[in-house]
């Protein structure tokens, strides 16, 4: 991870809405292919988290 350009390019990751991703998973998805869906913005909510506030 330390060295990855992926993790580099964006440390705090990707934000996901949960229900997409438990759609995915109920749908099938192995966990492995949730995080690579996830790294390529499949699960990103409708409207962007500001992570400087709290839900």
């Amino acid at each position: 991870m330390r060295h990855s350009p992926d993790f580099a390019a964006k440390p705090i990751g990707h934000f996901v809405d949960p229900d997409k991703l438990l759609e995915a998973r109920q749908a099938g998805a192995s966990p492995s292919e949730l995080s690579k869906r996830a790294w390529r913005d499949e699960f990103a909510p409708a409207e962007p988290y500001d992570p400087r506030v709290l839900l």
